[in-house]
């Protein structure tokens, strides 16, 4: 009965120890620091409405002087300010380019910090298997040993009744 009674304290203690181990693992994931893309992506977008805003006017202004302009020097005017909208298309078209790339960069961040817990899960799933397979051996090994205690008493028993059943016999 002590036997058994060891045995099952010997595996709840492996199995405290074990969620102890599992529980500290998953408080150093809760203290991971977090990623804040707010910031970044508020500034590139400033700074795409200040390039807007700069090719607005400066587009605005090439107008007025193209009006003013007669001829040549209007027909000039003309030309430059379609290879400047050309130029400004292009410079939004990076822009563009940029804020998919940004969008791109924050994916692959969400990606990789989803990877990440999802490896201290199964890190985590790990540990807490071991746990539960080191408590089954504790198990099975006590059950084991207690089998063997009951048989090496009842294989005692019975020599003892065999040993006085032949001493009956011969007086």
């Amino acid at each position: 009965m002590t036997t058994y009674a060891e045995a099952t304290d010997k595996t709840v203690e492996t199995w405290k120890s074990s969620a102890k181990a599992m529980s500290e693992r998953m408080e150093s994931l809760v203290t991971m620091p977090s990623l804040d893309f707010v910031e970044p992506v508020e500034r590139y977008f400033d700074y795409l409405q200040r390039a807007v805003d700069l090719n607005r006017e400066l587009l605005t202004r090439w107008a007025e002087l193209a009006s003013q302009m007669s001829g040549t020097l209007r027909d000039e005017a003309i030309k430059a300010g379609h290879a400047l909208e050309e130029r400004v298309e292009d410079a939004a078209d990076k822009a563009g380019e940029l804020a998919y790339k940004g969008k791109e960069l924050a994916d692959k961040t969400v990606d990789e910090a989803g990877k990440a817990f999802d490896k201290a899960t199964d890190v985590a799933e790990d540990v807490a298997d071991d746990a539960a397979n080191t408590a089954k051996k504790a198990t099975d090994e006590a059950t084991d040993t207690a089998e063997d205690l009951a048989d090496d008493a009842a294989d005692t028993a019975q020599k003892a009744t065999s040993s006085t059943r032949s001493r009956r016999r011969t007086s």
